[in-house]
């Protein structure tokens, strides 16, 4: 496993959607290595919010479909592009077609770094001069 410095729980469950009762889901990007350290934005979905929008589903659920959704949108509204990577397709139409299956998009600064905590029980390879650092963020298992 990782995060908790390596450490597994002790325990998994995978919920279904039956036992999702409250909550928020946060799916989105953070931008790191800046002078203010890091900036996460994105969607900040309930389940209420995703069970009003459509029944039985889940926050993530949404969210992650939504995408799918705004590529297939693209696809059919540009049938000449061919095959293309995500960064060639129109970000703005492609949000307007995610925005209702969202909820609210926020975001935040934070002085997080992904050597909080670290290192934890056992040494890693870890750059203290510079936490944004590719080594620091690498996962080895």
């Amino acid at each position: 496993g990782v995060g908790a410095a390596g450490a597994m729980q002790e325990e998994h469950h995978i919920l279904d959607e039956k036992e999702i009762i409250d909550g928020v889901d946060e799916l989105g990007v953070l931008l790191y290595g800046h002078a203010w350290n890091a900036y996460w934005y994105g969607s900040q979905l309930s389940i209420d919010e995703a069970r009003d929008i459509a029944p039985n589903q889940n926050a993530t659920g949404m969210q992650v479909t939504s995408a799918v959704l705004a590529g297939m949108v693209w696809a059919l509204e540009n049938p000449e592009a061919g095959i293309v990577e995500s960064d060639e397709m129109d970000y703005r139409r492609c949000l307007e077609v995610q925005r209702p299956y969202l909820g609210p998009l926020n975001g935040f600064y934070t002085d997080w770094t992904p050597l909080v905590d670290r290192p934890g029980f056992f040494p890693e390879d870890i750059d203290e001069s510079d936490p944004w650092q590719f080594r620091n963020v690498l996962v080895h298992e």
